[in-house]
């Protein structure tokens, strides 16, 4: 049998340096990927407001150019109007809108099953414009101070106030947001 030499193994001392530099080296590159991972999640959750975003502007342009506008609920299959003396506040909303060759076209948006649909009345464009909302009416009648009105008047102020939910994880209250704006139609 051949004896090993002192040389040939390592101390204890030699193991435990090696032990910390590889830990530190590892605990560096766990903490790495973490700080990746949470920058991504975050950057894609600012992306996805900024869309959010551009379809409620796009929504309030929309209210700002129509001609008419219509708080209504939506039942599954039909827009039934909000009876005059009680508030208007729906969960859809039908703009009138004249175009260049001064035709008009109908625009509806509607609630359902926590996703915002929006499609031209008599068209094929329907689609499906926000997902994820937490609200039920997300679309109000309100006059110059906020209150909710009764009646349609034509200076009314379309009150949106849409909750969504920013990540899967709704138990986090952190994740929801609540986005309220308003405009006028223009005479």
């Amino acid at each position: 049998m051949k004896r090993l030499s002192s040389s040939a193994a390592y101390t204890l001392l030699e193991v435990m340096i090696t032990s910390f530099i590889f830990t530190l080296i590892m605990g560096s590159v766990i903490a790495l990927n973490v700080f990746a991972a949470r920058s991504s999640q975050g950057l894609s959750r600012q992306l996805e407001m900024n869309s959010n975003a551009r379809v409620l502007n796009r929504l309030l342009m929309e209210i700002r150019s129509a001609q008419t506008v219509s708080i209504r609920n939506y039942n599954g299959s039909t827009f039934g109007v909000i009876p005059p003396g009680t508030q208007q506040r729906g969960n859809a909303l039908l703009l009138t809108l004249y175009d260049t060759t001064n035709s008009t076209r109908q625009i509806a948006y509607w609630l359902s099953n926590s996703n915002l649909f929006r499609a031209t009345i008599n068209g094929t464009d329907g689609r499906l414009w926000l997902s994820n909302i937490t609200n039920s009416y997300p679309f109000s009648a309100q006059d110059y101070r906020g209150s909710t009105l009764s009646n349609l008047i034509d200076r009314v102020v379309v009150d949106i106030s849409v909750g969504l939910i920013v990540d899967s994880n709704v138990k986090d209250y952190r994740q929801t947001l609540l986005v309220r704006t308003g405009g006028t139609k223009r005479n």
